[in-house]
């Protein structure tokens, strides 16, 4: 890929296949997009971070859902932090932090990955995965069979590695400056006028869209309204090169 083009790194939710952004192509004319699959979170911060190293000044993140986690993981600590990256987009974020039922979950997904390492220590290691999986069709289903997606085609070891981050994670006191487009949905888990402040507040240089689409998968039902919002928010977005 050209360093000197302006980059758009996707970063996709929990299921993290990188094809969920594929048809997003068509709306961004001069930026280049890199694609990325987030399994093993430690393993894609280092990928990250080596092309955010090449490209400082020029990069947008565009993330979905757990992928605005992984956004602000990376923007806060980064080497060269915040002032490299042009610009940040999340589209219908998660943070656990607002939901009750956090701590429960959070034992029972410690209880899984100990079921799960027993397994791996007696033979049972999983080793057929589905190489492709079409997130497209996710959304023809309720939220709850999302699962059913993520665990064909990765390690159930990284997938649930990956939840427990998540119900663990807080949004930091260092707060963001990277100007940010903040897309929500009716259906969404930032419903709550006081979740959607706090969230706003955190990212202090950022704007606000609503999708008014009634599904939880806007990002694929919604994805022609999405994209002419990007568009028009990239167009009057400043870059750093």
């Amino acid at each position: 890929m050209d360093i000197n083009k302006k980059t758009i790194i996707c970063l996709p939710g929990l299921g993290g296949h990188e094809s969920v952004f594929y048809e997003y192509q068509k709306f961004f004319n001069g930026h280049g997009m890199h694609f990325l699959q987030i399994i093993n979170e430690e393993k894609s911060f280092k990928e990250i971070t080596e092309i955010c190293g090449e490209r400082a000044g020029n990069i947008v993140f565009l993330t979905n859902c757990y992928g605005a986690q992984l956004a602000i993981r990376l923007i806060n600590s980064l080497p060269w932090n915040q002032d490299k990256i042009s610009g940040l987009i999340i589209i219908e974020p998660f943070f656990s932090e607002f939901h009750h039922w956090r701590r429960p979950a959070r034992t029972i997904n410690k209880l899984i990955l100990l079921a799960l390492s027993a397994a791996d220590k007696i033979g049972f290691k999983r080793k057929w995965y589905r190489k492709n999986v079409d997130y497209n069709e996710l959304a023809r289903y309720p939220l709850f069979f999302q699962p059913i997606f993520d665990m064909q085609w990765q390690n159930l070891d990284d997938y649930f590695k990956k939840i427990l981050s998540l119900l663990y994670f807080q949004l930091p006191k260092q707060k963001i400056n990277v100007p940010t487009l903040l897309i929500f949905s009716p259906k969404g888990f930032m419903q709550n006028k006081g979740r959607r402040k706090i969230v706003s507040d955190f990212f202090q240089n950022s704007s606000i869209e609503e999708i008014q689409t009634k599904s939880h998968n806007i990002i694929t039902l919604a994805k022609d309204e999405i994209g002419d919002m990007i568009n028009s928010w990239l167009s009057r977005l400043t870059y750093k090169i």
